[in-house]
Order: structure tokens, then C-alpha cells, then sequence
């Protein structure tokens, strides 16, 4: 029996909403809560070695990579350093989040092309004052994701032998 007070999802909507719970980012959320994500979200095509943003940039925009390959680097000196390379389901550019925050690494496209979804940083802050529940699972999230960003931080560290001080970043 249908229940009467389901809001019913049409087809390609469940599609959406089941790709989005497949990002940690976004695991947390209902599909009426991702229904109000739904509108905020612009689908663009990227091309390999085509820059989405460059470390220091103002953080505007969450992404979300719906197919290809984006690698996160940063520039010392001149030269690229990869971070890391991240597929389907990855949001990056998380910091958007947050209010008034600035990009820390450089994000490139490294595939044939990509598709993949942005947010206004603006239209989440909007979303998040009229839904905070929304803002308090994706907070939980992206406090899950530094958490283990900083356990392998320490691993890395432990296993480098000390080649740079802690108290560096602990200020």
C-alpha cells in the first residue's frame, strides 16, 4: 500500500539521489533533504588538463565528479606536486562550505573529460539557514573526512622520519 504523506520521486530524481548518497559528503542526506540540493546543482563538462580552480582562489564552489579523473596538486617553487586523484562520487573543493575560505591546492582535470557537479558555495550558506539539518550532516561529514585526513597526516608523518616540525601546523 502507498503511503499518503511519501513525497513520490520520479525515476531519473532516484538516480540522482542514489549517485549523491554514493559521496560521503552527501551520505548522510534524505532524498527530500538531496530534493533540496537538487536545484543548486549545475552540471558542467570539463577537458583533460583544463584547471577547475588554482590554490588561493576564493572557495565559491563544492564539486561532486559525476564520470573522469581530477587530480589535486599543489605549487612549490614552480613545480606541481600530486596530492592525489580522485573519481566518480568525490566531492572536492570542500571548503566551500565554509564561509569566506580560500582554495589550498590546485584541482586539474587528468581524464579524456569530466563531468561533474557544482554548488554554489552562496546557495549552500542559503540552503543552511533555512535547513540546518542539512548544514549539520555535511558538517559531520566533512569533520569524518579531516578527522582521517589527519590520522594519515600523522601516519605519513611517523613514517617520513620527522622531515618537518608539527608545531608548524598546530597553531
Amino acid at each position: 500500500m502507498k503511503s499518503l504523506f511519501k513525497k513520490p520521486y520520479d525515476p531519473e530524481d532516484i538516480v540522482l539521489f542514489d549517485f549523491l548518497q554514493n559521496c560521503p559528503l552527501l551520505s548522510e542526506l534524505t532524498y527530500q533533504e538531496l530534493s533540496e540540493i537538487k536545484p543548486l546543482l549545475y552540471e558542467r563538462e570539463f577537458q583533460m588538463d583544463e584547471a577547475v580552480y588554482f590554490r588561493n582562489d576564493p572557495s565559491q564552489v563544492l564539486y561532486i565528479i559525476k564520470s573522469g579523473e581530477v587530480t589535486m596538486s599543489i605549487d612549490i617553487e614552480g613545480n606541481f606536486e600530486e596530492l592525489g586523484r580522485l573519481g566518480p562520487f568525490s566531492a572536492f573543493g570542500k571548503n566551500a562550505i565554509l564561509p569566506n575560505t580560500q582554495r589550498t591546492h590546485n584541482a586539474l582535470i587528468t581524464s579524456k573529460s569530466a563531468e561533474i557537479y557544482a554548488i554554489s558555495g552562496g546557495s549552500l550558506q542559503d540552503l543552511f539557514e533555512k535547513n540546518p539539518e542539512i548544514e549539520n550532516k555535511m558538517l559531520r561529514s566533512l569533520s569524518i573526512y579531516y578527522n582521517d585526513y589527519m590520522k594519515r597526516l600523522f601516519q605519513a608523518y611517523k613514517k617520513s622520519k620527522a622531515f618537518f616540525e608539527l608545531k608548524e601546523v598546530y597553531q
